[in-house]
């Protein structure tokens, strides 16, 4: 779905997942630095994207751009994504109704000041340069990481309004984090 919702020209780049967090970062790292282009879209192998998804994230004015991000509700991952269940695999994906909830959304206006959720998000391939590309540390360095936040404090955080489906399969099977967060967590729809 990446090539028939994409409306401009881009390359794929892919890493393997990794238990060791560290190696996926330095990949990362490489395979940004060798990229052609000037944007940076990143983003989880169980996700979806609109169509035309690229119109608002190239209007954004902003270095971290953050997607907008639907999830079926399996768990709470963030106060800022959506929660809308439009299937929980690829097989029973409603593409049609989350095709017409993102058109609907996306002719709002183009960004927003503020943070969303890490994973899609898209960086200038120069801002990520600069500022030294992924922590290798444990976690990934998502927006709302104050240390990381810290490391990038005079850049520009947007949200596109520019759609993305979660499926969650990577997270079937929740831990002790995820228990706690439930806890506080309320669903944005």
């Amino acid at each position: 779905m990446i090539k028939e919702n994409t409306t401009c020209p881009y390359e794929v780049l892919y890493v393997a997942s990794t238990p060791r967090h560290d190696l996926v970062y330095t990949g990362l790292d490489w395979l940004i630095r060798q990229a052609q282009y000037e944007y940076i879209l990143w983003h989880s192998t169980d996700v979806v994207l609109s169509y035309n998804w690229n119109e608002n994230v190239l209007k954004a004015d902003g270095d971290w751009i953050c997607l907008e991000l639907i999830e079926p509700g399996i768990i709470g991952v963030s106060p800022t994504n959506i929660t809308k269940n439009f299937g929980m695999t690829a097989e029973t994906f409603d593409r049609k109704a989350f095709e017409e909830y993102a058109k609907e959304r996306q002719e709002r206006e183009p960004y927003r000041e503020g943070f969303g959720w890490y994973s899609p998000s898209a960086w200038r391939k120069q801002w990520y340069i600069d500022n030294g590309g992924f922590c290798l540390d444990e976690h990934f360095p998502e927006p709302m990481d104050m240390e990381f936040k810290d490391h990038v404090k005079d850049s520009r955080f947007v949200v596109a309004n520019s759609y993305a489906y979660h499926f969650q399969r990577a997270r079937e099977n929740t831990g002790d984090r995820d228990e706690e967060y439930r806890k506080t967590w309320k669903p944005r729809r």
